[in-house]
């Protein structure tokens, strides 16, 4: 039972999330806005979002120090994308470490390595996303814009100084003793477990131990966030009559990042939507637009994850069901 609660708590976000956001709406309405899209804005967004496929795929494989040929890290990155798209429990995850491990020069410890790195800047891209999304609201938007803004920039400046805290090896000592010093009133079960989970992911920092590698992560990082705001963004257009300010498409998309970690079905359905419907009506739009364009982004998103993933099983000669049994065995 305890092995399927995950699942449960997923259908119980997902269903919940998609009952709630359509008891807000009229449905004809929702659809009349998705037929009336601007078709321009479409085409460009669903070109968009490969091209962030592409860009990830470069980033994992200067995660593993370039010793992975291109294609493989594209086929890989997006097979991982696509087990977490379409099966519960993130299986996606351990499927992009059992390939590693499969790869010459590579072991699973080097594919936990770079995911670990690889969560750890996502996290704090999509926090920083949400800052400058407050920091830059319109006029109009729900909540006053003297709050909002104060906010943004104070999100935005802590998350600048938790990265300089936390990728800088020098600091890594110190972070270690705080930690030490606070789980001293803890389980000593409970806290060896906290500081050895801490001590796994310092120590998988290291692949950007140099000021160089990290620079270099920092810019490719950014990169491939900049690709995931110009498909929030453009997709803005397709249904917006007047143009959004940056900072509405930076809140959907820190939004939506955060939101899809949440428990859900698999692809995110429902946690997706409801995400992206809260940063819109947070930055003062209509519910009817904001859950029309959640589902039209949500279609492109996992048709192109989907088209990926059964793209690399076939490029590398897997089989979809045998590869999901053996990720399945070692879960």
């Amino acid at each position: 039972m305890r092995r399927f609660l995950p699942i449960i708590l997923g259908a119980v976000f997902s269903i919940g999330a998609v009952i709630i956001l359509f008891s807000q709406v009229n449905f004809e309405e929702v659809i009349d806005n998705i037929r009336g899209a601007n078709g321009l804005y479409l085409l460009i967004m669903g070109l968009v979002y490969p091209l962030s496929m592409v860009i990830r795929s470069v980033r994992w494989q200067h995660f593993l120090q370039a010793h992975l040929p291109f294609w493989r890290s594209f086929h890989i990155t997006n097979i991982g994308y696509f087990f977490n798209a379409v099966l519960p429990f993130r299986l996606g995850e351990f499927a992009r470490i059992l390939l590693m491990s499969r790869e010459p020069r590579h072991s699973a410890g080097a594919g936990l390595s770079a995911l670990t790195l690889e969560r750890l800047l996502d996290l704090s891209f999509a926090l920083m996303c949400v800052g400058l999304g407050l920091a830059l609201l319109p006029d109009n938007a729900a909540l006053p814009a003297e709050t909002t803004s104060t906010l943004g920039i104070l999100m935005v400046i802590t998350i600048i100084g938790g990265m300089v805290v936390i990728f800088l090896p020098r600091t890594h000592p110190f972070i270690l003793r705080i930690l030490h010093i606070i789980s001293r009133p803890l389980p000593d079960s409970l806290a060896h477990r906290g500081i050895k989970f801490v001590e796994d992911t310092l120590n998988g920092l290291q692949i950007i131990a140099t000021p160089r590698r990290l620079f270099n992560t920092l810019i490719l990082t950014t990169i491939t966030w900049s690709t995931y705001f110009a498909f929030f963004h453009v997709g803005l257009f397709a249904f917006l009559e007047k143009s959004p300010t940056l900072g509405v498409g930076f809140l959907v998309t820190g939004f939506v990042a955060l939101g899809i970690a949440a428990p859900s079905l698999p692809g995110a359905i429902g946690v997706f939507q409801a995400a992206a419907v809260l940063a819109l009506t947070t930055a003062g739009y209509d519910t009817a637009i904001a859950t029309s364009y959640s589902w039209t982004l949500w279609v492109v998103e996992i048709g192109a994850i989907v088209l990926g993933g059964i793209w690399g099983l076939s490029a590398m000669g897997l089989s979809f069901g045998r590869l999901t049994r053996e990720v399945t065995s070692q879960h």
